[in-house]
């Protein structure tokens, strides 16, 4: 780096910030002072929020399933393409974990360049991935997924995944139904804090018209997860104050 001539720290700065994440991490094995600037937590945030806001940034994640008769099993895959119509609309394939890949179900979701992945045939085994880095982590169970007599009298439950801007938190909802007591538990999943808790807020609508009939498929906009039930109302849940409005 010493034959390079010095460049100004704002202008390195603006060049990272036009950069996708790919490129930065290669380059942050250039140099300690790229290093530094890449890692840093206040240019993270950043370049998270003018990714969020950029369309020529945006990226579809695309889940594709062949069903195996003979097996009994789905062959999953899932691939990543550009938003915009302007970009390079190459399709990439994901590498997902391997114990995903041959189970009749699987809910995908993605938000701010995370993958959140759980199925119904491993006990509701719940995955981060990082499509990025390659790298992927096990979510520990809800604590009311491990309590298994309770267990028993639930419904299947409805995941929800999205970004905290105000926390910088990336958040799992997890909602069970109780058959037996006409009532909800809902939990919520902090990545940072890498922990599960209850939360005091049931659904605000009767528990026989709404709660056991939501569609699988989640719309996260600005902080908030919608959903649409069998009747077309739509149930939001607000990541800020873990609140949850019709």
């Amino acid at each position: 780096m010493d034959g390079l001539p010095h460049l100004p720290g704002d202008i390195v700065n603006s060049i990272f910030f036009k950069l996708p994440v790919k490129s930065l991490i290669r380059f942050k094995s250039c140099c300690k002072s790229w290093y530094g600037c890449i890692d840093d937590s206040d240019f993270i945030k950043s370049h998270l929020h003018k990714s969020s806001i950029d369309i020529s940034r945006k990226k579809f994640v695309l889940v594709n399933s062949i069903l195996l008769h003979r097996e009994g099993t789905r062959k999953f895959k899932i691939v990543s393409t550009e938003a915009s119509i302007n970009a390079d609309s190459k399709v990439v394939y994901l590498n997902i974990p391997e114990y995903f890949s041959d189970y009749f179900s699987l809910q995908v979701f993605s938000c701010s360049g995370l993958i959140f992945m759980t199925s119904y045939d491993l006990g509701y085994c719940m995955t981060l991935l990082n499509p990025v880095v390659g790298k992927y982590k096990l979510i520990q169970n809800s604590l009311f997924s491990q309590n298994t007599k309770t267990n028993r009298c639930s419904t299947s439950p409805i995941f929800g995944f999205a970004y905290d801007f105000v926390a910088e938190d990336y958040k799992v909802i997890c909602a069970h139904y109780l058959i037996n007591k006409y009532f909800n538990v809902v939990e919520v999943y902090s990545v940072k804090n890498q922990c599960w808790r209850a939360i005091h807020n049931t659904f605000p609508v009767s528990p026989d018209s709404y709660n056991q009939h939501l569609y699988s498929n989640q719309v996260s906009l600005n902080g908030v997860i919608h959903r649409m039930s069998y009747n077309r109302a739509v149930i939001s849940f607000h990541l800020v104050d873990e609140k949850i409005y019709l």
